[in-house]
C-alpha cells in the first residue's frame, strides 16, 4: 500500500463558497501554487464524475513547468470530492462545516 499524506487546513467561509474556490479553475489559478515564485496560468476542469481537470503549474521565470492532472472519481457537492491522478494515485478531499468555517482535509498517495 502506498504511503498517504494527510493535509489540512481551515478556511473561515462558508462552505459553498470554500468549494466553489477550491474546484472552480477561475479559482484555481488564483491560490494553486507550491511557492510565491510560481504560478498556475491555467486551469481546465470537466466538473463531473469521469470528467478530466488539468492545472498548469510554472515557475514565473518561465525556466520550469508541468501539468497536474487527472479524472474525477467521486463528487459528493459540499462534502467530498475523489480524483486519481494521471499517474494513478489517488486523492481524497473532505469538507465539514461548522459555525465558523469551512475545514478541508485532503489525502492523497505519496509520490514515490
Amino acid at each position: 500500500m502506498a504511503q498517504e499524506i494527510t493535509v489540512t487546513t481551515y478556511v473561515k467561509k462558508p462552505i459553498e463558497q470554500v468549494w466553489d474556490y477550491f474546484n472552480l479553475p477561475e479559482h484555481l489559478r488564483q491560490w494553486n501554487i507550491a511557492l510565491p515564485e510560481w504560478h498556475c496560468p491555467s486551469a481546465e476542469s470537466d466538473f463531473r464524475e469521469g470528467g478530466k481537470f488539468t492545472c498548469r503549474m510554472e515557475a514565473k521565470d518561465g525556466g520550469v513547468g508541468f501539468d497536474f492532472s487527472g479524472v474525477y472519481t467521486k463528487i459528493e457537492q459540499g462534502k467530498e470530492l475523489k480524483y486519481t491522478l494521471d499517474d494513478g494515485r489517488k486523492v481524497s478531499v473532505t469538507f465539514e462545516e461548522d459555525p465558523e468555517g469551512t475545514l478541508i482535509t485532503e489525502i492523497f498517495e505519496a509520490d514515490a
